[in-house]
């Protein structure tokens, strides 16, 4: 990143922070193949999972600002649980906070955005974005009608609460412009 400096001032280059694949390009010639790029080290270490933790990869990578256990597995299939240990032990995917000490509350997980953003690219190449955004954006609108129904039926929403809220809502926002295209509209 600092190489770039000498061709962009710093308030370009933070312009183009949100395209940090094809930024992150270029590295030194001295080092092997694989660790020249940010997107050759990424693409590596996914080629080294078996297949079926690459799909659960790309699949996770529609995730903003982290995930649960029950969002993965509902939009990456019944298997994330088992492969999140391996995308874990691969540094792919990486706890979002400690695990909880019997309080009851679920891990969560989050990518780095560079990797999340090679997912993506994945995701879309494999041609499972839309069905998967779709499973996303499901999800989230299932969690959103269960929390407005416990709401009103109890005054009060059961299983749901501030933190819950505060975790989801880059979720959300994400579901949100997948939706906004007409695209991709939750599928009833």
């Amino acid at each position: 990143m600092a190489a770039r400096l000498k061709v962009l001032p710093p308030t370009a280059l933070l312009a183009r922070l949100d395209e940090a694949l094809p930024l992150l390009s270029g590295g030194p010639r001295d080092l092997p193949e694989r660790q020249r790029t940010m997107r050759d080290t990424v693409a590596w270490s996914d080629d080294l999972l078996p297949t079926e933790d690459q799909v659960l990869f790309r699949r996770l990578s529609v995730f903003v600002g982290g995930f649960g256990l029950p969002a993965a597995a509902a939009v990456a299939g019944a298997a994330a649980f088992e492969g999140l240990s391996v995308l874990l032990e691969n540094s792919l995917v990486r706890p979002n906070v400690p695990p909880s000490d019997g309080d009851g509350s679920e891990p969560r997980f989050t990518m780095l955005e560079t990797v999340r953003a090679y997912g993506l690219e994945r995701l879309e190449a494999s041609g499972e974005g839309e069905e998967i955004r779709g499973r996303y954006a499901n999800y989230y609108v299932a969690l959103a009608e269960r929390a407005t129904a416990g709401s009103q039926a109890a005054g009060r929403s059961r299983g749901w609460s501030a933190s819950n809220a505060s975790t989801t809502i880059s979720g959300r926002r994400s579901r949100g412009c997948w939706s906004a295209d007409g695209r991709n509209r939750p599928r009833g």
